[in-house]
């Protein structure tokens, strides 16, 4: 038995860790996380196209290279951070940093070097952007679940373009997550709230204690793998705070997807369900009570009815009002959802097909270079982005609207006009975009069109050819 003691006690002494090697482990995870993915942060500057001062960089005088951003001669005063995407040149960052694209230049430091970049998209919901610079071979991090963090996990925040510009690396604090699914801050009262509408308004947010200077915007949080996890983004700054907010936006499946969007130079067609809601704040016990659900919207068209209880979104559990409708709108147009309701108790599944948000006033517009398709002078979009005015009735049956119509167009002479709900081309039934441009591309010749107006109000309309 002594002998026992006697090993259990060494054993015991023996497993006890020291302080200091364990400290050097999560130093050693830190300093690879850190060396793993500082080369794909870039500086992000914004110039007005009227301004030189910028370009200047790209061709420094000979001999003339004062200490300044990188040993160049200027250092700009409107600057972000930015993260390389892919290696062929494309770089993410927030939206809110780029102001307005039709005004402004940027230029993008990468180890160092200025490039001119372009935005080729950009989305005020999702405030996310994509800029394309001229380069190849560039580093991309490692991308990880930023949905499956959990309070107390270490991060790693990698930004400061005032770093990047002077040494060619981004400054790194550390700390860890503080909190998950935070809204933005409330806009203060010299703001409307309205202009500061986005994803995240209703939570999403993860918040954080390591430190994000100014500029840190489109930043990256990294955990303790390597893996970058979220995008920093300074709401706080950009609405007048004066102390950072420390917020980031988590990086998921469905921000991958907004990327590929994005890069294709097209903006985020962000998912809607089509029901009334209760207002925020409200006691809610299963779920979400449905108010109504509209004629032509999705829910309804997946059979959900007005005191039916949506319970689940894609297998996510909803009780909360601003969760569930920062949930929908992370899904995109055309997504295929499974919600679950209970209606009287009985428990049923619904496979929804989401449509498109409708439009919001946002001082951070959106903005695209592909362009979306157009038919004889006709500009389409789903109905659903005028499902936020009064007095419209929908095709229950799903339908398409006109967005605008080109001056002295083919449709323009048949008398087509914004507003009007089209429910059928050459009798083939029409509920999104794509069903239109899929059927119209096939037609030639004079085409009938079917306008919608009321449940007893319907008529045709013929287009001739160009």
């Amino acid at each position: 038995m002594a002998v026992l003691l006697l090993i259990t006690s060494s054993w015991s002494q023996a497993q006890e860790p020291d302080p200091l090697d364990a400290a050097l482990v999560v130093q050693k995870a830190v300093v690879k996380a850190i060396a793993d993915t500082e080369d794909s942060v870039v500086a992000l500057a914004r110039a007005r196209k009227a301004d030189d001062s910028v370009k200047t960089l790209l061709k420094p005088p000979a001999g003339d290279r004062a200490e300044g951003a990188g040993g160049l001669p200027f250092e700009p005063t409107e600057f972000a951070t930015g993260v390389v995407v892919d290696s062929d040149g494309y770089i993410l960052t927030c939206r809110h940093v780029l102001g307005d694209p039709e005004q402004n230049d940027y230029y993008v430091w990468i180890n160092g070097e200025p490039k001119a970049a372009h935005v080729l998209a950009a989305d005020g919901w999702f405030d996310l952007a994509v800029l394309k610079v001229d380069a190849v071979g560039l580093s991309v991090p490692k991308f990880g679940d930023g949905g499956a963090v959990s309070k107390g996990e270490f991060v790693v925040a990698l930004g400061n373009p005032h770093a990047i510009l002077k040494n060619g690396g981004p400054s790194a604090t550390w700390g860890m997550v503080s909190n998950r699914s935070m809204p933005a801050p409330a806009a203060p009262e010299n703001i409307r709230e309205k202009d500061l509408r986005s994803l995240y308004q209703d939570g999403g947010l993860l918040q954080t204690d390591a430190k994000l200077d100014l500029a840190t915007s489109g930043g990256v949080l990294v955990n303790l793998k390597g893996e970058v996890i979220a995008l920093t983004t300074m709401f706080a700054i950009e609405i007048g705070y004066e102390a950072s907010a420390r917020y980031a936006a988590p990086f998921t499946a469905r921000t991958q997807r907004a990327v590929e969007t994005l890069k294709s130079g097209r903006t985020i067609d962000a998912g809607f369900l089509g029901i009334s809601l209760p207002e925020p704040g409200q006691q809610l016990g299963r779920g979400i009570p449905v108010g109504g659900a509209g004629a032509g919207m999705p829910a309804a068209a997946a059979g959900i009815e007005r005191d039916d209880v949506i319970t689940h979104i894609g297998g996510v559990a909803v009780k909360d009002v601003n969760k569930f409708r920062q949930l929908v709108a992370s899904y995109q147009a055309g997504d295929v959802v499974a919600v679950k309701y209970e209606r009287r108790r009985a428990k049923r599944t619904a496979t929804v097909t989401l449509a498109k948000r409708p439009p919001y006033e946002n001082y951070r517009t959106s903005y695209q270079t592909s362009k979306p398709p157009v038919w004889r002078g006709l500009h389409v979009d789903y109905c659903t982005v005028v499902a936020d005015t009064r007095d419209v009735n929908f095709d229950p049956r799903g339908s398409v609207v006109i967005v605008s119509v080109d001056e002295d167009s083919p449709a323009a002479r048949a008398g087509l006009r914004p507003r009007q709900f089209i429910s059928a081309i050459e009798g083939v039934r029409v509920t999104t975009p794509a069903d239109f441009h899929k059927a119209a591309k096939q037609l030639t010749g004079s085409v009938a069109v079917r306008l919608f107006e009321s449940a007893d109000g319907e008529h045709l309309k013929t287009i001739e050819p160009e």
